[in-house]
């Protein structure tokens, strides 16, 4: 098993942790999240700057801009991730056509996550 392997096996574990914890420990875990995001902000830096220079030559420069990080980017994968703890759970509808059905599938997602579902109608919890 791959680093990257190992860490999705990681996460995936978290993750079905997560779902049964109350909002308070799911709350805490973001935090520390946001804080480590802030504080390894240097670490971050200087491993992206490799993988970017890795990447120069075989990416467009639109990718390579989307692969680059600033220190205002993490600061604002942090407040991302702290908008995320704080906010309110809706339920969101999706739906999609699949062999001329429509399939309609529910899913809990942070207020601030809302947004960026499209085809979505919103339903408060």
């Amino acid at each position: 098993m791959t680093n990257l392997e190992n860490m999705g096996a990681l996460a995936k574990s978290a993750a079905r942790t997560l779902r049964i914890e109350d909002s308070s420990v799911k709350t805490e875990a973001l935090e520390l999240i946001a804080s480590a995001l802030l504080q390894k902000k240097a670490d971050i830096l200087t491993a992206n700057a490799l993988d970017v220079e890795a990447a120069k030559g075989s990416l467009s420069p639109s990718m390579i801009d989307r692969l680059s990080l600033s220190e205002e980017r993490i600061e604002s994968m942090a407040d991302a991730v702290i908008a995320v703890s704080s906010g309110p759970i809706l339920w969101v509808r999706f739906w999609k056509n699949e062999f001329f059905q429509t399939v309609f599938t529910y899913r809990r997602l942070p207020f601030p996550l809302v947004s960026a579902a499209s085809s979505s109608k919103l339903v408060p919890t």
